[in-house]
């Protein structure tokens, strides 16, 4: 169905568009003019035609932005067109002129075409014809976050970034994911949002939409093999649900009609919880890996992850693996981040320290490669995939939060092993090969959800003076920028405070832990507006541009917080040395966790503790509160703090008042 963009400030010439929606009852059907441009746009674009007259037709600003983008995102494989384009008014107030801009340099496009073409026809072609559709999704959303990172530049926006480039932001995501669904004959949309400044998309099986976000699934900086599926297959109450996604003005861009996600359908799907690459096997099914749920961990041995083969009517566990991640103060994280794959045979899957192997039926598992003495000293694994000819690429990480004493920094060691084609040893006396792939200052961790949001304010450009007076219609073309949606990503850490509650009752022992809460990742789209500029004769009023990365109205960019020794994940204590690969502990103790509620830190919730919150709500410029007591702010299991954390804490002192 297509929806019209919608102006900030209609009728000044210096107006900043928004690409918003209009309700549906304010969309009409396709005008001759309009279809007449859809067709001068089709013709053009394969041509690489920059200025088009189409002053004849008589559009307004918001048909030409309306007509051009829903062609630019569903109508083909237009990767090349920038999302960018100026235009030039006549004195009626009509478009009278287009300059197309093109993404990438012209004579390059042709065998870029060829290229991406191959690409999708090769991508297509490994889908099982024998998958449900829902399996195709499946394996089209993993495959997005397999082979593209996040672009933390913010520059690479289109399908053929995503697919072919290694590198996207959420639109490059998306328009990918509209190609390969409509090859497969998969109805498909991009959905976007001006308040939420993202896109993602919307998919049809069995006469039911769903939504897929394959961008807020992928990790940033990426983490290989690492995908979760939260968004995948999704109804519009689950995803309002979702702060990320929370909108009124989601915007389909779709000529199916109106597009409605009313179907659960998949809400208990096989792939739920898995926390990498679902990968298909050629006997059938999925193997993935299922971690333990790190709010339920209590001792080192709830540290696990379970090794899972499923199809969508029967699922198995082939193996459990038990294997902890050390911190750097000793303790555990409680987060398992054991990761599989599959090749010649075996179940491939790794340990903080190893690379193991086993038979696909399961049974006992072998050493593959052991880390060595300097990558032990750097980090542990944190990631590993397999190309299709056997070379295993494993990524070593100090923390698992990308973030070292001083600042935020990713920086991680991407080694390899090539596994043999048959079924002889891996040879591993050889070093392997290391090279640091990527360094970047952005607040990025890897992210379990729920969370808090820390937010700042945009950087602000300063005001640029422009004039407005009587429209000139031999003018020069105005340049005014569109820019693609792109997003800015950013994870945020808290504290995990709920008390755990020995099983033998409070005359036992226990053992102080360092926790935090789960995470997870609230990526900002940044959307550029675009700025209108006209030959003028006196007025002059100042107007805010922005440039690539940043926004002309205030956008919500979500930073990390995290203390000083809590990377990503609660971390647990353990008395006795306790082995991280896959062996079982033998000797474990029991816990106590921080108290939540506890924001003076006395040890106690109480009125005082209450009175904090309170003032955190009501954001008091002159409340002090600690790192910690922040995280103990966050009381419920919802994604950030609200006055339902401050009913929780009086309801723990009613209780406590009662006697209970």
């Amino acid at each position: 169905m297509k929806r019209c963009i919608s102006r900030l400030a209609a009728g000044m010439l210096s107006a900043v568009m928004l690409f918003a929606a209009l309700p549906a009852d304010a969309v009409s059907a396709e005008t001759t003019a309009e279809a007449t441009f859809r067709r001068v746009l089709r013709q053009a674009w394969p041509m690489y035609k920059e200025r088009l007259n189409i002053s004849s037709l008589r559009l307004t600003f918001d048909q030409v932005a309306d007509i051009y983008y829903d062609t630019l995102y569903t109508d083909s494989d237009w990767f090349y067109v920038d999302s960018s384009f100026s235009y030039v008014l006549d004195a009626q107030k009509r478009v009278s002129t287009i300059v197309v801009k093109y993404a990438y340099d012209t004579d390059k496009i042709p065998a870029m075409i060829d290229n991406f073409n191959a690409e999708v026809d090769r991508l297509t072609g490994l889908v099982n014809p024998e998958w449900t559709d829902a399996e195709k999704i499946l394996f089209l959303h993993d495959h997005l976050g397999e082979v593209c990172e996040y672009d933390l530049t913010y520059e690479k926006n289109d399908a053929y970034a995503a697919l072919l480039g290694g590198t996207a932001v959420c639109q490059g995501y998306a328009l990918a994911m509209n190609v390969l669904c409509r090859e497969l004959g998969i109805p498909c949309c991009a959905v976007t949002s001006d308040k939420l400044n993202h896109m993602w998309n919307a998919v049809k099986i069995d006469g039911h939409w769903y939504h897929v976000d394959a961008t807020f699934d992928d990790s940033a900086p990426d983490m290989l093999g690492h995908i979760t599926h939260r968004y995948l297959l999704c109804s519009d109450a689950y995803m309002m649900a979702d702060s990320m996604h929370s909108a009124t003005d989601w915007n389909f861009i779709s000529d199916d009609g109106a597009v409605v996600c009313d179907s659960d359908a998949y809400e208990n799907a096989f792939w739920c919880g898995a926390i990498d690459t679902c990968e298909p096997l050629p006997e059938g099914g999925w193997l993935f890996s299922v971690a333990a749920d790190p709010a339920k961990v209590r001792f080192v041995s709830d540290i696990v992850s379970d090794i899972t083969v499923a199809t969508p009517d029967v699922s198995e566990i082939i193996s459990i693996v038990r294997a902890a991640w050390p911190t750097e103060t000793g303790s555990y994280y409680t987060t398992c981040y054991v990761m599989s794959d599959y090749y010649n045979g075996k179940i491939y899957y790794s340990t903080a320290e190893r690379i193991m192997a086993m038979p696909l039926a399961g049974g006992e598992a072998e050493t593959v490669y052991t880390l060595s003495a300097s990558e032990q000293a750097y980090g542990r694994i944190y990631g590993f995939k397999i190309d299709e000819n056997g070379l295993l690429t494993y990524q070593v990480m100090p923390l698992p939060a990308f973030r070292d004493a001083d600042h935020y920094e990713s920086e991680a060691e991407f080694h390899t092993l090539q596994l043999p084609q048959q079924s002889e040893p891996v040879t591993t006396t050889a070093p392997p090969e290391t090279t640091v792939l990527y360094t970047t200052t952005t607040p990025i961790i890897y992210s379990d959800g729920p969370f808090t949001v820390t937010t700042l304010p945009p950087p602000t450009a300063p005001p640029v003076t422009t004039t407005t007076a009587r429209i000139l219609t031999d003018a020069p073309p105005v340049v005014t920028t569109l820019p693609p949606v792109t997003t800015t990503r950013t994870e945020t850490t808290a504290a995990v405070t709920t008390p755990v509650i020995p099983p033998n009752g409070p005359s036992v022992t226990t053992l102080p832990v360092t926790t935090t809460a789960k995470t997870t990742t609230t990526k900002t789209a940044t959307t550029t507006k675009a700025v209108t500029t006209t030959k003028a004769a006196t007025t002059t009023k100042p107007v805010t541009t922005t440039k690539a990365a940043t926004t002309t109205k205030p956008v919500t960019t979500t930073v990390r917080t995290t203390t000083a020794a809590v990377p990503t994940t609660a971390a647990v204590t353990a008395t006795a040395p306790v082995t991280t690969a896959s062996e079982t502990v033998t000797t474990i103790r029991q816990l106590t966790i921080t108290r939540r509620g506890d924001l003076n830190l006395d040890n106690a919730v109480d009125v005082s503790d209450a009175v904090m919150l309170a003032r955190l709500l009501v954001e008091d410029k002159n409340l002090k509160l600690s790192d910690q007591g922040m995280m103990n702010a966050h009381c419920t299991a919802d994604d950030e703090i609200t006055g339902d954390d401050l009913v929780w804490i009086l309801r723990v002192i009613a209780r406590i008042i009662a006697g209970d």
